[in-house]
């Protein structure tokens, strides 16, 4: 049901799915975990939740059947600082100060104690930062809730104190009054390039999303700062001033000093460069710079050994590079050889065990899980996608506590491919909103319902649009549900809440060299 030890402050997962129905159907589960934290209600029979300090907790699921019939099943669950690692001894809390600058002992091994002892067992579990584009100390989510900023409806909490609407429910932000999608185009920004990808993040803490907008032909990735009416604010990062190219960026804090850094990459060298954070309004950002062996494509961020630092992953057309998060920058580990045509797509933990798997592509109809292990090796899933996937997002979409993907394609086809409940994929169902030419694909919770929707942009002959698509109960996929007129070739899209009203808004940034917000009306 839950494990026998997990870590402080790590998201971990619950399972009922072992319960099995008698006479009637299940109609709910309870969660009691022990810890003071409101009973949880669910309608699946997976879960996640997190401990904020050490100790044991006794957890109770209780399930009931549609006549209220329930049976209970109870386990202890022990909660330490950090788990233990054989070569460097426990990971140090990151409220003990910065982690030692000497080298680390493996890719993946951890770092010891200034004085290579022990923790100290009394330095608590770790501390929140609200601008480090990770969930650390009190955050029901990443930088929100807790002591941070309260979260936008369709991210996590545990109470409704975590939620900007004030309302949640099924460990989910929700609406607070009504439901529904209205989007109203604010004044766009003007960011010089042609836009290839956008990333979101807080990286100012005035509880508004920012977002960067990496491109072609420019000299720089563009900083869109939120704003209550539309992107008012734009500073352009160039660790090349006039050297117009294709970058594309990265959001994380790399140093682990709990504020995030912005990582730039100019596609086909040796160079990233990370504007170390705090990154000011005004003024040029610090830069530090390092370098890939060969060409490098694609970037992405994420933890991908566990040690609540964020880390960097690159791509060349045949291999994997990564760059691991210390408190002196990143530093580089072993490169992964693969099948030549891979393509960095994006990260996420599908497992639930505190480490993201890198999302690639391979071929013209393949799906790549790549997760490393702690010893350098790794496991390379594969999965055949009914079309060539042109985008794709990571999110819970099918209600079970666990990350699936969806894929759009170059046609009318979108893809559900759900978390088999081992890290894997499986293919689940395709759907379409009839409308040829998708160019981007973002997810959020529009219509506060609780659910992921989605927001596809399409570039046709005579009209450029960005569509939604709302999960629909019912019929038990997502339907069309309005589309509006945006700029000329909308080649990225992104759904936070950028204006702070706790309701996830539109950006589209086009090949026009504008970015455009569409915010979100619903009550």
């Amino acid at each position: 049901m839950v494990p026998e030890e997990v870590v402080a402050n790590q998201q971990f997962m619950a399972d009922g799915r072992g319960s099995r129905a008698t006479a009637r159907p299940i109609a709910r589960y309870r969660w009691e975990f022990g810890d003071g934290t409101p009973t949880l209600i669910t309608t699946s029979p997976v879960t996640t939740h997190r401990f904020g300090a050490r100790g044991e907790h006794q957890v109770a699921l209780i399930v009931e059947d549609t006549e209220g019939n329930a049976a209970v099943a109870e386990a202890t669950v022990r909660v330490v600082l950090d788990f233990p690692t054989p070569d460097a001894g426990p990971l140090p809390p990151r409220d003990a100060g910065p982690r030692p600058d000497a080298a680390r002992p493996g890719p993946d091994a951890g770092v010891a104690p200034p004085d290579g002892g022990p923790a100290d067992p009394d330095a608590g579990a770790p501390t929140t930062s609200c601008t480090d584009n990770l969930r650390n100390g009190a955050e029901s989510d990443v930088d929100c809730g807790g002591s941070c900023c309260r979260c936008e409806q369709g991210r996590r909490c545990a109470l409704d104190t975590d939620c900007a609407t004030g309302v949640c429910g099924d460990g989910v932000c929700l609406a607070a009054g009504g439901v529904g999608v209205s989007l109203l185009q604010q004044p766009g920004a003007t960011i010089d390039m042609w836009p290839t990808h956008v990333v979101t993040g807080h990286l100012d803490g005035d509880c508004r999303v920012d977002l960067v907008v990496g491109g072609m032909d420019t000299d720089h990735v563009s900083l869109v700062r939120g704003h209550a009416e539309g992107f008012p604010v734009v500073q352009h990062l160039s660790p090349a001033p006039g050297h117009l190219s294709a970058w594309t960026a990265a959001l994380g804090d790399f140093t682990g000093d709990g504020v995030a850094d912005v990582a730039v990459l100019e596609r086909g060298s040796q160079r990233i460069s990370v504007a170390v954070g705090p990154i000011e309004a005004e003024g040029v950002p610090d830069w530090q710079l390092v370098l890939f062996t060969r060409g490098a494509l694609d970037l992405v961020s994420g933890d991908f050994n566990g040690d609540h630092v964020v880390d960097l992953a690159v791509t060349h057309d045949t291999a994997v590079g990564r760059f691991l998060g210390t408190p002196v920058g990143l530093v580089p580990v072993a490169e992964t050889e693969l099948n030549a045509g891979v393509v960095l797509r994006g990260a996420a933990d599908f497992g639930l065990d505190g480490q993201d798997e890198l999302v690639l592509t391979g071929g013209l109809l393949e799906l790549q899980l790549l997760r490393f292990r702690a010893d350098g090796s790794y496991v390379l899933d594969a999965l055949t996608l009914p079309a060539g996937p042109l985008a794709l997002v990571t999110a819970d979409f099918t209600a079970d506590g666990l990350t699936d993907v969806i894929t759009v394609d170059t046609g009318d086809g979108i893809h559900l491919l759900a978390n088999a409940g081992d890290g894997t994929l499986l293919f689940k169902q395709s759907f379409s909103a009839g409308l040829f030419g998708q160019q981007a694909l973002a997810q959020a919770d529009l219509d506060g319902e609780g659910h992921p929707d989605l927001v596809v942009t399409h570039a046709g002959f005579d009209v450029q649009l960005v569509s939604v698509l709302a999960w629909d109960a019912a019929l038990g996929t997502w339907s069309l549900v309005g589309s509006w007129e945006t700029c000329f070739n909308p080649s990225a899209v992104a759904a936070r809440d950028f204006t702070g009203d706790g309701r996830p808004d539109v950006a589209v940034a086009c090949s026009s060299g504008f970015v455009l917000m569409y915010v979100n009306l619903l009550p």
